[in-house]
């Protein structure tokens, strides 16, 4: 099997280290800026200079790992040439040209799946599940947070020159953190109304916005809130939910799941494993090697990835916006 990957910074990397360690892989990049041959040679990938040249390889995969704002450029491309493909979130900074990448994927029956990596989370699978399994009754409220001071977030790179910090790259902190998301959609359902606050309120040099407080109103009646920032000095992700038998709560550093069941009076914990968030690209990893073989259905679709898009756009606009 060769597997072409398009973008070499942080993310393809990353994949392409836990892509190595599966048996009867070709590893094949296309680069046009930049170099790192000790990498190269370690991972024994063969590096292409140009998209056409690497796609006459015929690869029956591309991995679209380059900055947001060029996703749906490449994905066009590859698709074309007949690869399935794996789109690291989010698919776009803009709608433009995923209706033409869903036609051509559904003419010529291609797989996709969008690399919301953090379903993959024991803490978060566990929180669905004590949903799913009516525990805690109907959801009510969800409320998400994430936030992280920018330049302490690659600190191998300068923070300024990160697409993080360009909105034509596709940066800012609502697409960044579109994870959550992705995954309160995967929580509680569809949204159908959304509303945000943001703003650029410090003193990093960036043109995007560092802050989003976005405010969701779903089809089932659920009410839904997402903080997102780049401004905390002590990093924060979690998640609480308030239900109408009870109340769960989910937190990435503390690695702490736990249920509150009113009909018991008693709360329930769990811990996640250790290193869930790095375990989570490893098994995606294996989900995605696992579609292409047709031993499994694409579990985040193009569909998922254009759903958050929506959102995105529509909590940039500064109103109520209703949803399809």
């Amino acid at each position: 099997m060769k597997i072409l990957f398009v973008g070499c910074g942080s993310i393809g990397k990353k994949h392409i280290r836990n892509l190595s360690k599966f048996k009867g892989i070709k590893i094949l990049a296309c680069r046009v800026r930049g170099k790192d041959r000790k990498f190269e040679k370690k991972y024994q990938v063969k590096v292409y200079k140009n998209l056409k040249a690497a796609l006459r390889e015929k690869p029956n995969a591309v991995f679209v790992t380059n900055p947001t704002s060029m996703h749906v450029q490449i994905a066009l491309k590859a698709a074309k040439a007949g690869a399935h493909l794996f789109i690291e979130k989010p698919i776009s900074h803009k709608l433009s040209g995923i209706k033409n990448l869903e036609n051509i994927v559904k003419k010529k029956r291609l797989k996709v799946f969008v690399g919301y990596n953090m379903r993959f989370l024991w803490g978060l699978r566990k929180l669905r599940e004590i949903i799913k399994s009516g525990k805690i009754g109907k959801v009510l409220y969800i409320n998400a947070v994430a936030g992280q001071y920018l330049p302490d977030w690659r600190p191998n790179q300068d923070y300024r020159k990160s697409y993080s910090a360009k909105k034509k790259m596709g940066g800012g902190v609502i697409l960044d953190l579109s994870h959550e998301i992705d995954y309160v959609r995967w929580l509680v359902g569809e949204a159908k109304e959304v509303f945000a606050r943001t703003d650029k309120i410090s003193n990093l040099q960036i043109d995007t916005e560092d802050v989003a407080d976005i405010s969701l109103k779903f089809k089932n009646g659920t009410i839904g809130n997402i903080h997102l920032d780049y401004l905390q000095r002590t990093p924060q992700r979690y998640c609480e939910i308030f239900g109408t038998k009870g109340s769960a709560f989910w937190d990435l550093y503390y690695r702490c799941v736990c249920f509150f069941d009113s009909a018991r009076n008693r709360w329930y914990s769990y811990t996640a494993p250790q290193n869930d968030m790095e375990k989570t690209y490893e098994e995606e990893m294996k989900h995605f090697l696992n579609v292409l073989r047709g031993k499994e259905k694409s579990s985040i679709t193009l569909e998922d990835g254009k759903k958050v898009l929506e959102i995105v756009l529509a909590a940039k606009k500064g109103r109520i916006v209703k949803l399809k």
